[in-house]
C-alpha cells in the first residue's frame, strides 16, 4: 500500500520514517507534503488571509467565521506538518516494533496543534521521536504539561538538567547551592515556575535529603559516594530539588551537558556546611534516568 505522505530529501522510506508517517497519518487523517510544498502552503494561506480581511465586509458573519476557522486548521496542520519534518533527525536507525497507542497519537496532536515558536515545535519533535523510537516513554500528562510550557521554561529545565543527580532507585534530584542556582542561569521565579508545571517539587521550606553514611550517586556517568565526616553520624541532611515522573520523562530528552564549577561548589559546600565528603568512584556507570551529552531540550544552545 502506498503511503500517504511524502518528505523531501528522504530517498528510500528507512523504517523509523515510515513509522512515523504512519503516526502521523492515524493522529490527522490529512496528506503530509513536501517541505517546500508546506512552505509554499503557508505563504498562500497567509495570503488568503489578508484576501479574506479586504472582502470581510461584504461577508455575512457566518461566512466570515467559516473562513476564519479554516484557516486556524489549515495553520495547525502545517504547524503539525513542521513538527514531523523535525522529528526525523531525532530518529535513531532502528525503532521498536511496538505500536503507539492511538490515544496518545490523538493526544499529541491535539496538544501540540497550536505550537508556531520554532524552538518548541523542536521540543514537540524530540517527544515525538521518543515515543515512535519506544512508546510508553511519554504519558498524556507531560503532553499537557508541555503544551502549558513557555519557551523560558523550556529554557530554564534544560539550564536544570546539567544539575541533575541519580541515586539507585530514588528520582532524580538537584542539590541545592547555599545561594541558589541563580548563578547558574536558574532563578527562583524560573522553580517556582517549573514548580507550578509540575515538573520540579518546590516545597515551602527548603527540602533536604537524609545522606547515610557512604551512601552512592552518580552524575552524567561518574559514581560517587557520599562519605559522612563525622564517624558517629549516621545520617546528614542536605539542600535538594526532586524531579516529578514528568520532570524525568522530559530529562530523557534534554540531552543536558554536566556542569564542573556547579559540581565543584556542591563538593565544596557538602564538604564545609555539612560535613560530607563527595568521592568519586573508580568504576564509570550511567543511570538510566539520567540526562545524556547534548543539545537543550528545543535544540538551542543554552
Amino acid at each position: 500500500m502506498e503511503s500517504p505522505l511524502s518528505f523531501k530529501g528522504i530517498g528510500g522510506l528507512t523504517k523509523p520514517v515510515t513509522k512515523l508517517i504512519e503516526v502521523l497519518a492515524a493522529g490527522t487523517g490529512r496528506i503530509y507534503e513536501p517541505t517546500h510544498v508546506v512552505k509554499m502552503a503557508k505563504a498562500e494561506a497567509e495570503a488568503q488571509l489578508i484576501r479574506a480581511e479586504s472582502e470581510a465586509i461584504a461577508e455575512s458573519v457566518r461566512d466570515r467565521a467559516k473562513r476564519r476557522q479554516e484557516f486556524a486548521e489549515d495553520r495547525r496542520q502545517l504547524n503539525i506538518e513542521e513538527i514531523a519534518q523535525r522529528s526525523i533527525s531525532h530518529l535513531p536507525p532502528t525503532v521498536s516494533s511496538d505500536p503507539i497507542d492511538p490515544d496518545w497519537i490523538f493526544a499529541f496532536v491535539e496538544e501540540s496543534k497550536d505550537t508556531s515558536n520554532t524552538e518548541l515545535q523542536e521540543l514537540w519533535a524530540k517527544i515525538l521521536a521518543n515515543e515512535i523510537t519506544q512508546p510508553g516513554r511519554c504519558s498524556k500528562r507531560t503532553l499537557r504539561i508541555v503544551k502549558a510550557m513557555e519557551r523560558s521554561d523550556a529554557v530554564a529545565f534544560s539550564r536544570l538538567a546539567s544539575y541533575v543527580f541519580g541515586s539507585g532507585d530514588m528520582v532524580p534530584f538537584v542539590l541545592l547551592p547555599e545561594r541558589g542556582l541563580q548563578s547558574w542561569g536558574v532563578s527562583m521565579q524560573n522553580l517556582h515556575e517549573l514548580n507550578e508545571l509540575r515538573l520540579i517539587i518546590e516545597g515551602p521550606l527548603r527540602q533536604t535529603i537524609g545522606v547515610l553514611r557512604n551512601s552512592g550517586v552518580t552524575y552524567f556517568g561518574k559514581s560517587f559516594q557520599m562519605v559522612l565526616k563525622d564517624p558517629k553520624a549516621e545520617r546528614v541532611n542536605v539542600p535538594f530539588l526532586p524531579l516529578t515522573t514528568c520532570g524525568q520523562e522530559l530529562l530523557s530528552i534534554c540531552h543536558a551537558v554536566p556542569d564542573p564549577q556547579y559540581l565543584a561548589v556542591i563538593k565544596q559546600e557538602l564538604d564545609s556546611r555539612h560535613g560530607v565528603m563527595l568521592v568519586e568512584k573508580l568504576v564509570v556507570t550511567l543511570s538510566p534516568t539520567e540526562p545524556k551529552v547534548g543539545e537543550s531540550l528545543t535544540g538551542t544552545e543554552k
